[in-house]
């Protein structure tokens, strides 16, 4: 009797143990709720542009992505100050984290905050403009000291592509 049983766990066992679970498919693993919607009032979509730097907000439970176009971009890896040239762009974009469920321990985003513009044209102020809500709709204001923030980030260290 209990070699009957020793043999029916095995084979148990060796059945459902070996069973592949289905694989999570390639559209789940997209994170659609941080990305920009055709809903939203944007002029451009910033998440197309390259990264200029990240910070994170423990304290806040988001964290936020530096955007510039080109020209933000080269100016800013190559330059100290914040006298950008002109048609130089940059977008914070800021997100809630929530957890990533499928890598144990990691933070990922979750929905958009807002999105804060900079363009830089040959006027001598840069225009700022700030983005919230669901859909993303310009706000009225104008702080200054969110312009002063966004321009003292300096450029994440990226190694040369050659």
């Amino acid at each position: 009797m209990l070699k009957y049983l020793f043999i029916i766990t095995i084979i148990s066992v060796a059945t459902y143990g070996c069973s592949s679970s289905t694989p999570t498919p390639a559209e789940d693993l997209y994170n659609k709720t941080a990305s920009v919607n055709t809903s939203d009032s944007l002029p451009e979509n910033p998440l197309n542009w390259p990264v200029v730097t990240s910070l994170i907000n423990r304290k806040a439970g988001s964290m936020a992505t530096l955007y510039g176009n080109d020209a933000a971009v080269n100016y800013a890896r190559h330059h100290a100050d914040k006298n950008y040239p002109s048609g130089a762009k940059l977008a914070l974009v800021t997100w809630q984290q929530r957890t990533d469920e499928h890598w144990f321990g990691a933070k990922i985003p979750d929905n958009i905050l807002s999105v804060e513009m900079i363009m830089f044209d040959s006027s001598s102020s840069p225009k700022y403009s700030v983005y919230k809500g669901k859909p993303l709709r310009l706000v009225n204001d104008s702080s200054s000291n969110r312009l002063a923030t966004i321009l003292s980030y300096r450029a994440a260290v990226v190694p040369d592509r050659n």
